[in-house]
């Protein structure tokens, strides 16, 4: 299968004077888009990409997150990494998309109110009779409370 311009539909648009430099193509976006659309609706995603790459034509895929975890340069790069929360399980996440940074992650983000503890005693230096009193009057949570104050 050859790329977008191997397509005769995308062969005739380009010869035609009308499509003939970008002020033109511009002007004929809808028309354009019309004949790429009708030459991709038909196309398996990466089919499509490497016919487009192998004519010359800069492309890439559009992926959902699913798709993105699972391509292969991602995870040749090992990019994705799983991390665990102790609200969601382990799921993947990104990295850096560049090497030569470590990465020391030793969680995934944490939960409401995970980090009070920490938060209060040891940044803020906050009692546990202070800590107590904040919990008393929500001002402290460790849930998602709705507009009166009650946990979901």
């Amino acid at each position: 299968m050859g790329g977008v311009g191997a397509s005769h539909g995308a062969r005739r648009a380009r010869c035609r004077p009308r499509f003939a430099g970008a002020e033109r193509r511009e002007a004929e976006h809808d028309a354009l888009d019309e004949i790429i659309g009708g030459w991709t609706a038909g196309q398996d995603l990466y089919d499509a990409f490497h016919a487009l790459q192998a004519a010359g034509v800069p492309a890439g895929p559009l992926l959902d997150d699913a798709a993105f975890c699972d391509d292969p340069h991602v995870r040749a790069r090992g990019w994705m990494r799983p991390l665990t929360t102790t609200d969601v399980g382990t799921h993947p996440h990104p990295g850096h998309p560049y090497r030569g940074i470590p990465l020391a992650w030793r969680r995934g983000s944490p939960s409401l109110g995970e980090d009070n503890a920490y938060v209060y005693r040891e940044i803020l230096g906050c009692s546990d009779d202070e800590i107590a009193r904040y919990r008393e009057t929500k001002i402290m949570a460790e849930d998602y409370l709705d507009p009166d104050g009650a946990p979901y």
